[in-house]
């Protein structure tokens, strides 16, 4: 019996060593770069990104005329023992493009050089994006399409992580992590309903508190999420709302339910 178990364990050590030969060794010397998206790290790309992520940047709750978003990269190769330049582009999407310098601080500024790097011993960089309140953000939504250049020393790695998409306004607009499970508790998404969250609750709605309440940026849910608390969240909201219409009813003309402007009736789940 010994001497069947001695056969059996020499035969899986051959097969391992067997598979393990077989293995290519990784050859590829071009540096890739990747943009991450959400919550994803160096070290966790969540698969069901998908490639349609986009960065939403508003000024509607500050007084600031400019501020500086990040966004993260990834290299794909060998870890290198130097710093190595990342160059970014834009790219016109033909639509409501942001303008350099008026919406957002040129990409080729001098004051990006220091930052834009990964740096030794490093596979991952956030790399800051100035971006600048003009007055027609309170009217529209300008969008700036960034995409990874090359510049002798990154190349762009996956097709769908080339590019990132950042919107800037200066209005309300619908938080990223306002996800299906976010509606779920909350509905669809409204302006008005937005403002009216905005008021009943006396808090920017915004993506730091739809991730305190727990829902991600990519993917449904982070750690923090709390199904009681939550649905404990949306009764305020109903019971406030109610309110708000008993008001708007009491009053001479007596007015509607509270709506969005294409007349959808503003609700809760």
């Amino acid at each position: 019996m010994k001497n069947l178990i001695f056969y059996a364990a020499t035969f899986v050590t051959l097969i391992q060593i067997s598979c393990t030969k077989d293995l290519p060794l990784y050859s590829d010397d071009q540096d890739k770069l990747i943009f991450l998206h959400g919550e994803e790290t160096g070290s966790v790309i969540l698969p069901s990104v998908p490639s349609s992520y986009v960065l939403a940047h508003t000024f509607v709750y500050g007084t600031q005329n400019t501020d500086t978003l990040y966004v993260k990269l990834k290299t794909i190769g060998f870890i290198r023992n130097s710093d190595r330049p990342i160059e970014l582009e834009q790219v016109l999407t033909g639509e409501n493009d942001a303008d350099p310098d008026v919406h957002f601080t040129a990409l080729t500024a001098d004051q990006y050089k220091k930052n834009y790097i990964i740096p030794a011993g490093s596979t991952t960089a956030s790399l800051p994006i100035i971006v600048h309140r003009e007055a027609s953000l309170k009217n529209r939504t300008v969008n700036l399409k960034l995409r990874i250049k090359d510049n002798g020393v990154f190349r762009a790695g996956y097709e769908s992580r080339s590019e990132l998409l950042i919107t800037i306004t200066d209005a309300l607009s619908k938080p990223a992590n306002w996800n299906s499970a976010a509606t779920f508790y909350f509905g669809n998404y409204g302006k008005v309903k937005h403002q009216f969250m905005i008021d009943a609750s006396g808090e920017a709605i915004d993506e730091k508190y739809m991730d305190g309440l727990g829902f991600a940026t990519v993917g449904f849910y982070n750690e923090k999420f709390d199904g009681d608390y939550v649905t404990y969240i949306n009764g305020i909201y109903k019971r406030k709302l109610n309110e708000e219409n008993q008001r708007r009813a009491a009053m001479t003309p007596a007015l509607s339910p509270l709506q969005e402007e294409n007349k959808t009736v503003v609700s809760f789940p």
